[in-house]
Order: C-alpha cells, then sequence, then structure tokens
C-alpha cells in the first residue's frame, strides 16, 4: 500500500527529467520485458507522472526509487499504470457518438455491405468507449454483423473492461435507452448485459510498440486521446500505421483536441467530428 505524499514539486519533476541515462536503461529495460516501450512518450510528460508515482510511494530517495523498480515488478507495474493514467465513460463527448451513429456507421454500412465490419478501439481503458460502439451498433440492428476488438496496456484496466462493471460516475453521460442493457448490483455497481459484453475482444497490447502491429485491415479505428502522450516523431508513424491499416472507405476517429501529423495529414479526408477517412 503506497502512503500520500505532498504534491510532487518542480524541483523534483526536473530532477526526474534529468535522471542519469545508466539508471533510465536500468528502467528501460525492466519495462520492455513486459512488453512496453518508455522512450516512446514526451520527456515532459514522463517526468510528471514518474513524480507523481515517486511521491506517492513509501520511497524515501531516488537512488532507492530506482532499485525498487529494477527488483519489485509489482511497483514497475504501478509506475505503468500510473504512466497510462485511464480517463474514460461512456459516450464521452456525446456529441461525437451521435454524429458516429447518424452518420459514421451508416457511412460504413453502406460502403462495406457485404462484410462484416471489423472495428478496433486502440488504448480502450476500462471499455466503456468500445462498449458505446456496441451499444450503438445494437441499436442499428448491426452487432451481429461486426467484429469488435480492443487493447490497451494497462492490465487493471483491461481486467475492469473484461467485467464489464462500472459506477454511476462513469455512465453519467449513457442515454436512458440503454439503460436496460446493464444490471445493477448491491454495492451501486451497473453490470453490462451478456450479449453486449461478449461482442467485444479485448487484448494486452502496447501501440507504441511498432515491432508488435499487425497486419490486419480495418473499417473503423478508433484512437481518442492516446497519441497526444506520444513525441511528435512516432505520432507522425502511428498516424500513418492507421492509414495503413484501414480498408479503404475505412475511417478514423480521435480525440477532440487531437490532429493528424506528418505526411498522413493530407492523405485523410476530414468527415467533421474528428472523423476521418481513407479513400476510395
Amino acid at each position: 500500500m503506497y502512503q500520500n505524499k505532498t504534491n510532487p514539486s518542480p524541483e523534483l519533476a526536473r530532477k526526474i527529467s534529468l535522471f542519469k541515462e545508466i539508471d533510465f536503461k536500468v528502467i528501460q529495460k525492466k519495462v520492455e520485458r513486459i512488453g512496453i516501450k518508455l522512450d516512446a512518450y514526451r520527456e515532459d510528460y514522463l517526468a510528471r507522472r514518474i513524480s507523481y508515482h515517486f511521491n506517492r510511494s513509501s520511497v524515501l530517495n531516488l537512488n532507492d526509487y530506482f532499485e525498487k523498480l529494477s527488483t519489485d515488478e509489482t511497483f514497475l507495474i504501478d509506475l505503468i499504470d500510473c504512466i497510462n493514467v485511464n480517463l474514460s465513460y461512456f459516450f464521452r463527448d456525446t456529441d461525437r457518438f451521435e454524429y458516429l451513429k447518424q452518420n459514421i456507421l451508416p457511412l460504413l454500412m453502406k460502403t462495406f455491405p457485404r462484410k462484416k465490419l471489423k472495428i478496433w478501439s486502440i488504448g480502450c481503458s476500462i471499455g466503456a468507449e468500445i462498449f458505446s460502439v456496441s451499444l450503438i451498433l445494437n441499436s442499428l440492428n448491426y452487432l451481429a454483423q461486426s467484429n469488435l476488438f480492443a487493447s490497451d496496456i494497462d492490465r487493471e484496466a483491461l481486467f475492469r473492461a473484461k467485467d464489464a462493471k462500472y459506477y454511476f460516475n462513469e455512465m453519467k453521460y449513457l442515454l436512458p435507452e440503454y439503460l436496460n442493457y446493464f444490471t445493477e448490483s448491491d454495492l451501486k455497481e451497473f453490470t453490462l448485459n451478456q450479449p453486449i459484453r461478449e461482442a467485444v475482444k479485448f487484448y494486452l497490447h502496447d501501440i507504441s510498440n511498432l515491432n508488435s502491429l499487425n497486419n490486419k485491415k480495418y473499417h473503423l479505428l478508433i484512437c481518442r486521446n492516446v497519441v497526444i502522450y506520444f513525441k511528435k516523431e512516432l505520432k507522425e508513424k502511428l498516424y500513418s500505421a492507421f492509414y495503413e491499416w484501414l480498408e479503404p472507405g475505412g475511417i478514423l476517429f480521435i480525440g477532440s483536441n487531437e490532429s493528424i501529423l506528418g505526411e498522413s495529414k493530407n492523405k485523410f479526408e476530414s468527415l467533421g467530428k474528428q472523423f476521418y477517412r481513407k479513400p476510395l
């Protein structure tokens, strides 16, 4: 159990961002052993998250902190979870999901009438986003004609996603028409009903590790508020990869404050509301 400390100071953040290369290699080597690449993240973001993790731990100095990361895998995984902040709830940015329902999914159904829609939620967190999509597909009577996949590097988040149990604050934007797909427990948790839950396949995956990427083609890629944490060079490579992973006519859905970078910027067609189409 971690002890609460004071908020991280600017000086500590500076020390973390400037820690010795040999110390970083110790952390990086250990992290890569469990399939994560820290060097993909922006240094200022890493500095803040590592500083926060250090401050809430029981470790008293940086040397002991680095040693514990090298010898205690639970402590290391907790750092990974700390770096990958999971803020997620159903129908986040409600207007985007309404646009998805009214315009994007019908367009995909029309474009690929004889194919099952393949949809991948990248950085799915606790599953609220991909389950929002599955609820919409079900309302359009198209869930059975779709294959839904979702991935994340946070093991705890994936456990929650597979369990499909949610708290009221994670459902605050859920439309009343979807409430009957949940069963409320005595613990004030809401469990998503089995047919909707089992429509999605979850798996562990680090999107920043370009060597581990698959060669499948998708009709809809959802990657919202994930790429913003990465360095510019990796962002450009990922947007290029997203373009390649889409079938011609396929669509990319990104976060409200994100924009496509690099050569891919001129390849996609904007459909509005942060939806981008690969031309047919």
